[in-house]
């Protein structure tokens, strides 16, 4: 039997479909946000997700109030369908940064700085994975 994606996952569709997260990206920071009890926000989601997606294009963190111009950067990036004619990504649906910002300082599975046990971290702006 097949599961339906959670509401917060299908709200991402179009990050997928610009790959600019993959499916796994995705199913990773569901059930890391979901082990924390952050509950299913698609910010927080999605968030997550460019957590998890950064080191594969060798970044150490998301920076919240540059991500959307950032990614637009990245090669494969440009095949999607949600990739406007010049290269950028603004057609997708990313979060006003000051907004998703006092998002993430909300949920449980963030932290900003002090040490914890949250699997991602933001500080200045800025979201990191713990290590």
């Amino acid at each position: 039997m097949t599961r339906s994606p959670a509401p917060a996952v299908a709200s991402l569709e179009p990050f997928v479909t610009a790959e600019v997260l993959t499916g796994a990206d995705l199913a990773l920071a569901e059930r890391l946000v979901a082990l924390c009890g952050a509950g299913d926000d698609p910010d927080v989601l999605l968030a997550a997700a460019l957590a998890l997606r950064a080191p594969r294009f060798g970044h150490v963190c998301v920076e919240l109030d540059r991500v959307a111009d950032r990614v637009a950067v990245e090669p494969q990036l440009h095949t999607g369908n949600a990739v406007a004619p010049d290269g950028s990504t603004s057609v997708l649906p990313w979060p006003d940064p000051t907004t998703w910002q006092r998002t993430l300082e909300a949920s449980p599975a963030v932290r900003s700085g002090a040490p914890g046990e949250t699997p991602l971290v933001l500080e200045d702006g800025r979201l990191y994975l713990d290590r």
